[in-house]
């Protein structure tokens, strides 16, 4: 690539010119963010949505851009959590009584 002040022929990966020391595009670049992600898994598989949008909401904010598909992210992510908590609280004994049951039956015959 070319140095945009000074028009030299300097790295692809250069931050600033060698020769100049402007500033090049790489170090002009944002970083990339994609909160539409983290809002995908969080319906798809909550509690790593949920991580993903977190990561997504942090970098929208640090480049000025907009979080709001990572903040929903964050909120769908959060209750999916929670009820997949409280749905293994709550299946895992009727899980262990039905087996229970079971072998119980499987004993009387």
């Amino acid at each position: 690539m070319y140095c945009n002040s000074c028009g030299k022929e300097i790295s692809d990966s250069a931050a600033i010119c060698i020769h100049c020391g402007v500033a090049t595009e790489v170090a002009n670049k944002q970083p990339e963010y994609k909160p539409i992600v983290g809002f995908v898994l969080s319906i798809i598989l909550g509690f790593v949505g949920l991580i993903v949008s977190i990561i997504e909401f942090r970098k929208a904010k640090r480049v000025g851009g907009v979080a709001s598909f990572a903040l929903a992210g964050i909120i769908i992510g959060a209750v999916s959590t929670v009820i997949s908590i409280i749905s293994y609280i709550v299946i895992i004994p009727m899980i262990l009584e039905m087996m229970d049951e079971i072998a119980t039956m499987c004993l009387m015959f």
